[in-house]
């Protein structure tokens, strides 16, 4: 396999050790938690909303690839991979608008 694609394969099993699915998910969620604990956060404007996006980016790719490491198929990986981004992107950014429209964040 080619040496740039080498984050992508999969880790060696170990007898009895699994692959905590649930963590990923916790990392491609986390901008949602981010988010909330900016609404605080006054005045802050374009830059903030620049910032929040770029990390809801990262961590939804971080989540992607960790969740679908295991799968064997160079092309099924991507292409789960590439939904699973922007599935989390949208979920990420549907959260925070939903809980700042509702006025949850608000003191």
């Amino acid at each position: 396999m080619n040496e740039n694609h080498k984050f992508l394969e999969p880790p060696p099993k170990r007898d009895g050790e699994f692959e905590p699915k649930i963590i990923w998910m916790g990392v491609a969620l986390l901008p949602s938690v981010i988010g909330m604990a900016c609404f605080g956060l006054k005045g802050q404007g374009q830059p903030l909303l620049s910032v929040l996006l770029v990390l809801d980016l990262i961590f939804s790719v971080a989540g992607s690839i960790g969740l679908v490491r295991e799968i064997k198929n160079e092309t099924k990986r991507f292409v789960l991979g590439f939904f699973l981004t922007g599935f989390f992107s949208v979920l990420n950014a549907f959260i925070v608008a939903a809980i700042g429209c509702a006025g949850m964040g608000r003191k």
